[in-house]
């Protein structure tokens, strides 16, 4: 039976039509911003986990190294390349290069270990990284290698990539001296990753001081030396609009400044 309406009866208006559409909206609107929050804390638990995975590791490698530290690269003659606290060069009995880092035998899996849940740089870098240095172009952490330890310097005065690690024992503030961080540096105008991180005012060959990769405009994450992890306050320096990501340094205190102390595993005057 066909209804008829009466006189008066109608659907919505174009008014209220709208208006619903507008609120459907907003509300979409704040879930989306409330999911992308959650994927946000989601990935920075993960690499604070990550980086949890990472101190425990440089601490069994330390238990079986005579309670050194891990050093920042050795040269491995029957690789023919260094092998990195982190990864070997890609060759012949590299497929998986994470499996071949100083501390892959302590982790479960280096390479979900090792590649940061909250960045990761494009793939176009990650592949330009590839080629030009023959590493993994997703690495997300880097290690304050160059000041847990110092270069090897053979007796002709050559370095052929060896480093020396200072004993675990030494590090007079462990629970505030930097181990490991997230990490980037800029390479032709893009973030890419960078397996060694160092203080404010170290300049690297490409004239660069700034490899701390940033989780938002103002915080990074820092695994210490005695393996606890944090998430500590941070200067944006340097930012990669196309990339969303900003590097910069590391000012706990947030007076500013960089920190530079946390750097050192004891004064830099002081000798072991």
């Amino acid at each position: 039976m066909v209804r008829h309406h009466k006189f008066g009866e109608q659907g919505f208006t174009l008014i209220e039509l709208l208006t619903s559409i507008a609120i459907l909206g907003l509300l979409i609107g704040i879930l989306a911003a409330s999911m992308g929050s959650s994927r946000e804390r989601a990935a920075v638990a993960g690499s604070l986990s990550n980086l949890r995975q990472m101190g425990a590791a440089a601490g069994l490698y330390s238990n079986d190294h005579g309670g050194k530290l891990p050093p920042h690269a050795v040269f491995d003659e029957e690789l023919g390349e260094n092998r990195e606290w982190c990864y070997a060069r890609f060759g012949p009995q590299t497929d998986n290069p994470f499996s071949g880092g100083l501390l892959a035998p302590y982790l479960e899996n280096a390479k979900d270990v090792l590649t940061c849940p909250v960045w990761q740089p494009s793939p176009e870098m990650q592949e330009l990284v590839e080629q030009a240095f023959n590493v993994p172009g997703n690495l997300g952490y880097g290690y304050n290698g160059l000041y847990l330890g110092e270069r090897k310097i053979e007796e002709d005065g050559s370095f052929i990539g060896n480093y020396n690690a200072y004993p675990r024992s030494a590090v007079i503030n462990p629970s505030k001296t930097v181990m490991f961080t997230i990490s980037a540096t800029n390479r032709f105008g893009q973030a890419a990753s960078q397996e060694m991180i160092w203080p404010p005012g170290h300049l690297t060959a490409g004239g660069s001081s700034i490899c701390v990769r940033l989780v938002n405009s103002k915080e990074t994450l820092v695994g210490w030396v005695d393996g606890s992890v944090s998430v500590v306050s941070a200067i944006p320096v340097e930012e990669f609009p196309d990339d969303g990501i900003f590097t910069g340094h590391i000012d706990m205190d947030e007076d500013g400044e960089p920190d530079v102390d946390i750097w050192y595993p004891f004064p830099p005057e002081s000798s072991l």
